[in-house]
């Protein structure tokens, strides 16, 4: 499962700064420009604007973000997004080092690229700085929570959970699949087996078709409670599914488990 874009949310972030951002009316037409192109899901063009205003003011925080934004919306080369990249840590150091938003979009760029323990290191910085009044309906204090969350997930921290959890009522994380599997996949990597039985059936409910929350749920039942009558049952529900898929790999290692289950017995 690919994990969901945010993007959506960090335009609308950047778009408060139009109009007011760069200086003088060249600039400001530059990253309205971008801001336009962004709309129209022209990234590499918006990102040669983005590029102008910052090439005009090299101090301009809000331009440098949505450099980054630009950088990391589309396959960009890595010449640009680390160009981008070192704009954004320069500011944090100095001129936007109180700026939640820098850190939040710096964080988001590391995150684009899987790059998780500099991800968290900044998006939990960006927590720390937003302040309490923008957080309680904020889509960019919610996308704060899911990235810390799926960082901490990667890195095995327990505190991802805390992060997650409450997400499990907003929407569009609720209906995404792959939110309920980090949270079961790092609630089973700290052996909080019910948890995890939980959230990965609320992930096979979302998408039934996929396979891999069945197979895990089977392989807690099997391998951590020696339950052998629910690990055939949902190892019998994953085979269902991976051979509808033509996976004929994890078809067939699931049916030598299944036998050498049923020698068991």
């Amino acid at each position: 499962m690919r994990r969901p874009l945010l993007i959506p949310v960090l335009i609308a972030v950047v778009s408060l700064f139009a109009l007011t951002s760069c200086s003088p009316t060249d600039p400001v037409a530059e990253y309205n420009a971008a801001l336009q192109l962004i709309d129209q899901k022209d990234y590499p063009a918006a990102l040669e604007r983005a590029k102008k205003c910052v090439r005009m003011n090299r101090e301009d925080v809000d331009a440098i973000k949505l450099q980054t934004l630009c950088a990391f919306s589309y396959d960009s080369e890595d010449a640009e997004r680390q160009s981008a990249l070192q704009n954004l840590k320069r500011m944090v150091k100095n001129k936007a080092k109180e700026d939640y938003q820098a850190y939040f979009f710096l964080g988001w760029a590391y995150f684009q690229m899987y790059s998780y323990s500099e991800a968290q290191e900044y998006l939990t910085e960006a927590y720390k700085l937003m302040p309490k009044e923008n957080m309680a309906n904020s889509k960019t204090y919610h996308n704060l929570l899911y990235m810390i969350g799926i960082c901490c997930a990667h890195n095995n921290l327990p505190q991802g959970l805390e992060y997650l959890r409450p997400l499990e009522k907003i929407s569009p994380f609720r209906e995404w699949p792959e939110y309920y599997m980090n949270y079961a996949m790092l609630a089973y990597r700290l052996k909080r087996y019910n948890e995890a039985i939980s959230w990965f059936g609320k992930a096979q409910k979302l998408d039934p078709a996929q396979p891999q929350p069945y197979l895990n749920i089977a392989v807690i039942y099997d391998t951590n409670y020696g339950a052998t009558k629910y690990a055939k049952l949902w190892y019998t529900n994953a085979l269902v599914q991976y051979q509808r898929q033509g996976n004929t790999l994890f078809a067939k290692k699931i049916q030598a488990r299944l036998s050498a289950l049923v020698r068991k017995q």
